[in-house]
């Protein structure tokens, strides 16, 4: 959804965010891009494009304190400009997985000292396979949403590397998604 909302930006995403609500635009975009929550996104987003914290140095904690943003949301800013930071942002897709593999993982997105184990455990899980939080997230994401080209995907059956023992993925499909979630 915000490769959606942020396609047609002609300059920063913080520039871009301003210049949407200056025009009255804001709230028509979120909903092009299909973003869900647009009353409370339009809040943060015009919140944030006003503070423009620097995202290169942000914590979770940091972003936190902007109507909101809470530890999914913050994750999921600090992973889209620093890939290789160590945080995962946990979705529904996330949390299905993690129940897949036998964790004890809530059908929504938890706060507090429950985010944090889970967060630990899919930090945990990314390590095991190789691959770093965000390129894990990019693999459940788009298998768990349908995009992979495999029509909807069906929750019970997930691909080889995904599996409580974890096979490796062909070089194809590590190729795709190290370019994607670099």
């Amino acid at each position: 959804a915000m490769e959606r909302l942020f396609a047609a930006a002609d300059c920063g995403p913080f520039d871009w965010i301003a210049k949407l609500a200056k025009d009255n635009l804001l709230e028509k975009a979120l909903r092009d891009a299909r973003t869900g929550s647009y009353t409370r996104i339009c809040r943060s987003f015009r919140e944030i494009s006003k503070a423009r914290p620097d995202l290169m140095t942000a914590k979770p904690a940091d972003l936190e304190e902007f109507h909101g943003i809470g530890p999914k949301s913050s994750r999921f800013a600090i992973l889209w400009v620093r890939p290789q930071e160590r945080f995962a942002a946990l979705d529904t897709h996330v949390l299905k997985w993690l129940r897949f593999l036998g964790h004890n993982a809530p059908k929504a997105t938890p706060s507090g000292d429950k985010y944090a184990h889970l967060e630990k455990l899919f930090i945990a899980e990314a390590d095991k396979r190789g691959f770093n939080p965000r390129l894990l997230d990019a693999m459940i994401w788009e298998h768990a949403s349908g995009f992979d080209g495999s029509g909807r995907a069906d929750p019970n059956v997930w691909p080889a590397w995904l599996q409580k023992i974890p096979a490796a993925p062909p070089e194809s499909v590590l190729s795709y998604f190290k370019s994607y979630a670099a």
